[in-house]
């Protein structure tokens, strides 16, 4: 499930797996690895695939999870626009919520974005939420 998993978001994005691997700072015979054995990274290379797409570590290994694409968190997740400019958030049908001015700017920003540079944004804003917590 793994190498599927990889290979999708390849796909997806547009990047060889080959790419993925060098810009990750991995062999290339990894990637073959993964293909011909079905073996599986460390934990640490995971996470950096993961972070690389913005998906959760949990896309690559439970058969139900699906790429939120708003976050790359692993939940189902819907964005709509409404009247007045105003655009809705729903989590799994059990939460809705409307976007602020910035948050909404923040998805225009980041749909402009290719795959590297949102995984960068989201690197960023995850250290800003920790010197907050902190």
């Amino acid at each position: 499930m793994f190498y599927k998993r990889v290979s999708d978001l390849c796909a997806k994005n547009g990047i060889a797996m080959t790419t993925l691997a060098v810009n990750l700072g991995l062999s290339k015979s990894v990637v073959t690895n993964w293909k011909k054995t079905g073996a599986e990274p460390r934990p640490s290379t995971v996470k950096k695939i993961a972070d690389y797409f913005g998906v959760g570590i949990e896309y690559f290994y439970e058969a139900d999870v699906d790429i939120n694409n708003v976050t790359g968190a692993a939940a189902p997740v819907a964005i709509t626009s409404g009247h007045h400019n105003t655009v809705t958030l729903t989590n799994g049908g059990t939460h809705t919520r409307e976007l602020s001015e910035i948050e909404t700017e923040l998805l225009k920003i980041c749909e402009k974005l290719d795959t590297r540079k949102k995984a960068l944004l989201l690197a960023k804003a995850y250290e800003i939420l920790e010197a907050e917590e902190n």
